[in-house]
Formats: structure tokens, sequence, C-alpha cells
């Protein structure tokens, strides 16, 4: 599963409702039966990187978007090692 444009009103940030959205989808793909969750993120965004990296995600590759000219890096999580 992936999780895609998340996103937080600057006058919240900080407040752990990223965390608690990262949890939710997190919680949707467990009930999908789903392995692995993953979302894309731009490099160098640094407080998206910290947010998925505090939640245990890990940067898995790097690619470069020429459609909108950054490096975008991809982020995973194992959710479930069972068959």
């Amino acid at each position: 599963m992936e999780i895609r444009h998340l996103s937080v009103n600057p006058a919240h940030t900080r407040k752990g409702y990223g965390s608690r959205m990262i949890q939710r989808a997190e919680q949707k793909a467990k009930d999908g039966d789903a392995r692995i969750v993953q979302c894309t993120i731009r490099v160098g965004n640094i407080e998206s990187e910290g947010a998925f990296r505090k939640q245990g995600y890990a940067q898995t590759t790097c690619f470069y978007n020429s459609r909108t000219h950054n490096y975008v890096a991809v982020w995973q999580k194992v959710i479930s090692c069972h068959p």
C-alpha cells in the first residue's frame, strides 16, 4: 500500500497529527492485508523524512522525477512478515 499526499496545515505542525495520520494509514493497510507500506518524499523535505523515520520507515531508493525536476526517495516499512 502507498501513502500519498500526506500533509499537515502549518498551523498544526509538531502536534502529532502527521504521526496519527501515518498510523491510521498503516492500520488501513493491515486491514487490507498489505505487507509493506511505502511513500515517496522529495529529497530534502526534512520534516517529512523525520516524521516517517520516527514511525519506523527507512529510505530504500532514490530517483530523479523529470516531470517535477526533483529527486525523490522511496520510504518503506514492513508491517507484516506473514505470507
